[in-house]
């Protein structure tokens, strides 16, 4: 009776090694596989999420310089640096100023819009020219095809 348990312990045993001998490379092939897209978009979401943050430090400059003058907004974008900002950010997708040739003012300077000017976020399945920033709606983006 004890050398037909050892025989069904010894295949239960040799069934479970060759189990776990056909799962373990499965198992470490198919994580990976899970997370590098992740860690591959990481640059990508970095910069867009800086990007939004320059558009609401823009738009917070520029509702100062309009409290500051009458509720009007200034003609250029240049106007808020260095008062109401230190300097105007880059995108750091592309390492340049991408808002200033965007800012667009009403005539009566009583409505503003900005944006990324470019397709510098598509990574993130951002349209281009996104995000914006205006004084009505404030920060908008508009997404694509960008899955999380």
């Amino acid at each position: 009776m004890n050398a037909l348990i050892a025989k069904i312990v010894r295949k239960a045993v040799s069934a479970l090694y060759i189990l776990s001998m056909i799962l373990c490379p499965i198992v470490i092939l198919v994580i990976p596989l899970y997370i590098i897209p992740h860690f591959l978009r990481a640059p990508v979401t970095r910069q867009y999420t800086q990007c939004l943050a320059n558009l609401k430090n823009i738009g917070t400059a520029l509702e100062m310089y309009a409290h500051d003058n009458q509720g009007h907004y200034p003609p250029r974008l240049s106007h808020i640096s260095p008062k109401y900002m230190e300097s105007i950010p880059v995108c750091t997708a592309v390492k340049k100023d991408t808002y200033s040739n965007s800012y667009q003012v009403s005539s009566d300077a009583e409505t503003f819009t900005v944006y990324c000017e470019g397709h510098h976020h598509s990574g993130a399945g951002i349209e281009p020219n996104c995000p914006q920033y205006d004084s009505i709606h404030g920060l908008t983006y508009n997404r694509t095809s960008y899955k999380e």
